[in-house]
């Protein structure tokens, strides 16, 4: 059996939320907690992103998000919101308090017809007295297509939190709605196309702030990153992002992939198992280009020129948006490239301008965002604020400090008394 542990577990001491100020006066004061809760109430959101701090020099997020109230103040509140309504009730509803325009008489009856259409139902709504039927659906189509708003704005959901086809059912499922559409590949390419228009005019904002922030000079200093779809060394899909040293937003993102899209591939490789050879894929670049791009490479790697590219800056803001595009694809999925691609313009896009790009993606798609989608985005940016704040005081700094230097200590002391453990995490 495993040994009974010894170490005492002391309560944590509220000493690491006195940032938050206080509306009764002037100065610092407690809070009994150190982000504002989930709300949609705008006010909650507004009164917590006030901190008390002495850094004078905006954080990041604040550089990126300085104009929110400018950006939400033109989603003019229309009316328009979707809900969850039990069926039944809405039927007893038809049924007891709704007159026929024809008999008027209080017998309607609503009928759901079973169809593939997604979330989007059609309704009938009969009367056994005269045989008056009306039907109606519960969503709309976007722009004269086939696609209904509902099913889009579901897809669009899951790829924002890494989620696909799977999990959507199971989510359908657990809600007691109806099964989710069958084919995301169209879904997924109406989303592209709005998501890319979206992450290209955020990065030629970028690229405009960046030039004004420079003096005018379009000779900018840049931090390039690439990044993996997958973890290890046999990913076929990556992406290189290249963010402004001065401001930290995104000017430029490519996705890559090595995945062969020959359309003679299976032509080959059959002829190559008829023969008894193994087939190799030609190389998409010639070998005279390769070779006069090899030196290129060699010369950017050099370490003499690296030095000089340093300038005290670090690869934060890279590393920032990689987790954001990861956080949407996640490394342990294998996703195809054009599901790849859109997560990584929305990332690209929400990390430039904020959650207000949701709302840009839903009017290039000629969806009308709601009342309810342009309040949980304004809350959501208000609280990423927040936090940023909070991360940026010094005392906070000097918290995860010392966690730091604690949690060092004692995984150090476990790995000198680890001849004396008698049970541990991957020991058998």
């Amino acid at each position: 059996m495993p040994r009974a542990s010894t170490k005492v577990f002391k309560k944590r001491r509220g000493v690491f939320n006195k940032g938050r100020c206080n509306k009764s006066h002037d100065g610092c004061g407690e809070s009994n907690s150190t982000v504002p809760k989930n709300s949609a109430d705008e006010k909650n959101c507004a009164d917590g992103a006030k901190l008390c701090t002495n850094e004078t020099e905006p954080y990041a997020c604040e550089r990126k998000i300085v104009n929110m109230d400018i950006s939400y103040s033109d989603e003019a509140f229309s009316g328009f919101r979707n809900v969850i309504v039990n069926i039944n009730f809405l039927a007893c509803v038809f049924f007891e308090a709704v007159k026929c325009i024809k008999c008027e008489k209080t017998v309607l009856r609503l009928h759901l017809s079973e169809s593939n259409c997604g979330e989007a139902v059609k309704f009938h709504l009969k009367c056994p007295s005269c045989k008056y039927n009306y039907t109606f659906f519960n969503s709309k189509k976007c722009d004269s297509s086939e696609n209904y708003e509902l099913n889009t704005r579901l897809v669009y959901a899951m790829r924002c939190i890494g989620k696909g086809a799977e999990s959507t059912r199971m989510f359908c499922g657990i809600m007691n709605l109806p099964p989710p559409p069958t084919k995301f590949s169209k879904y997924n390419h109406i989303l592209l196309q709005a998501t890319r228009e979206t992450c290209e005019h955020s990065m030629a904002e970028a690229v405009r702030e960046a030039v004004d922030e420079n003096d005018g000079k379009r000779d900018l200093a840049v931090a390039v990153d690439g990044s993996w779809q997958k973890r290890g060394f046999s990913s076929k899909n990556g992406l290189v992002t290249v963010t402004s040293v001065d401001i930290g937003k995104v000017i430029d993102v490519e996705v890559f992939s090595k995945h062969c899209i020959c359309p003679n591939k299976t032509k080959h490789l059959q002829n190559s198992e008829l023969l008894g050879e193994t087939y190799h894929h030609k190389n998409s670049l010639p070998v005279d280009v390769v070779e006069a791009m090899r030196p290129v490479f060699r010369d950017l790697a050099n370490p003499e020129l690296l030095k000089k590219c340093l300038h005290g800056g670090t690869q934060n803001p890279n590393e920032s948006v990689n987790n954001v595009i990861w956080s949407r694809v996640p490394k342990k999925t294998f996703v195809k490239l054009e599901v790849l691609s859109l997560g990584t313009y929305d990332a690209v896009s929400s990390f430039n301008m904020g959650n207000v790009s949701k709302t840009r993606n839903f009017e290039k798609m000629c969806i009308e965002p709601g009342d309810y989608t342009v309040q949980a985005m304004e809350c959501l940016d208000k609280q990423r604020l927040l936090r940023a704040k909070y991360y940026c005081l010094q005392k906070t700094k000097e918290v995860r400090k010392e966690k730091r230097l604690k949690r060092k200590k004692e995984d150090d002391e476990l790995l000198k008394n680890a001849d004396d453990l008698e049970y541990g995490a991957g020991m058998f």
